[in-house]
């Protein structure tokens, strides 16, 4: 079947066309519109190697009160600029969003990495939802509901699944529109639900699921959150993922029928406005072929002047390799911060 490429410097150009017309918008109007350089410096004991993830654009303003639009633009160092996400988020009693955006699935696949304290992703999620994570043009509709907690449903709809985007060295490499269509979308529900059962205790649950185009996925997350003040809190949460495996998947061979499990856990604590301290566990198992690992690690930010960058490092060990240390440098200018309390 003949596939139609949105291409990348057509892709590039309509993010910033878009980008151009939200800040004459937002200027018309009168509200905030800001626009946020990002990078990153790291060093891997592995093999004795610098990297950096190259230049990442973050366009962020309102149209309103209770609407925000958003670009992020990534430019590797190694490679073409592409779009990470392109969306307006009308959030009031009723949220829409449309656009090109990660899909809100659990905790992890609609953070970028620059936020990470534990500066990647673990081992089993990246199987399953691929290095990049995994974004796709769509929209989604949620309503709050009346119920004594904070508590949200959503509907969800996609053009593309996990999977079907090509992802090399890390990143996208174009928008694949092709035969989509007919093959059908990807459509899904989640619910997010919010409470304090203590003083300055919170816990959010989350449940999802998704499926079309002969895949499913299927996520829960829980988080507790406690923060006695701005900058010092306790953190304790996991996700728990299972989902059908993609053809272009690098953990092991295709199967159609072959499913993922995944799950993982994070303790933290910000200890001050400088410092924080934390460990994550994770672990991954198919359901056909009898192949599982697991990882723990032990990382740490520092920010020693403001949030404007910060050092990060973490020591991982996997079951099938051995011990790994990275150590890496966020900085950002404007107003979108890498430091996160």
């Amino acid at each position: 079947m003949k596939k139609i490429l949105v291409s990348k410097n057509s892709t590039l150009k309509f993010s910033l066309c878009f980008i151009l017309w939200t800040g004459i918008s937002i200027a018309e109007n009168k509200h905030p519109f800001s626009i946020s350089i990002l990078s990153d410096f790291s060093y891997s004991f592995e093999d004795s190697a610098f990297r950096s993830s190259g230049l990442e654009l973050v366009s962020m303003g309102k149209l309103g009160t209770q609407t925000m639009v958003m670009a992020y633009l990534h430019s590797p160092l190694n490679g073409s600029p592409m779009v990470e996400e392109v969306f307006v988020d009308y959030n009031g009693a009723h949220q829409i969003k449309v656009g090109y955006f990660r899909p809100n699935i659990g905790w992890m696949n609609k953070a970028h990495f620059h936020t990470y304290n534990f500066i990647s992703s673990p081992r089993g999620y990246r199987l399953l939802m691929g290095e990049a994570h995994w974004a796709s043009l769509g929209a989604v509709a949620g309503k709050s509901l009346p119920l004594p907690w904070k508590s949200k449903i959503s509907a969800q709809l996609f053009n593309n699944h996990f999977g079907e985007v090509d992802i090399q060295d890390g990143h996208s490499h174009g928008i694949t529109i092709s035969d989509s269509l007919r093959q059908g979308m990807v459509s899904g529900i989640s619910t997010t639900h919010s409470f304090t059962p203590i003083s300055h205790g919170t816990i959010t649950l989350k449940a999802g699921t998704l499926s079309g185009r002969s895949k499913k996925l299927q996520g829960l997350a829980i988080q507790w959150k406690y923060k006695n003040d701005p900058y010092r809190s306790w953190i304790i949460k996991g996700e728990y993922l299972k989902g059908d495996i993609s053809d272009s998947h690098y953990g092991i061979s295709f199967h159609p029928d072959e499913e993922l499990n995944t799950a993982y856990i994070l303790l933290g604590r910000q200890f001050n406005k400088k410092f924080h301290l934390g460990v994550l566990a994770n672990q991954w198992a198919y359901h056909l072929k009898s192949t599982s690992g697991n990882s723990a690690a032990i990382y740490f930010a520092y920010a020693p002047r403001g949030d404007s960058w910060v050092i990060r490092g973490k020591i991982i060990n996997e079951s099938d390799s051995l011990l790994k240390g990275v150590i890496q440098l966020n900085w950002a200018l404007g107003t979108h911060k890498p430091q996160r309390y």
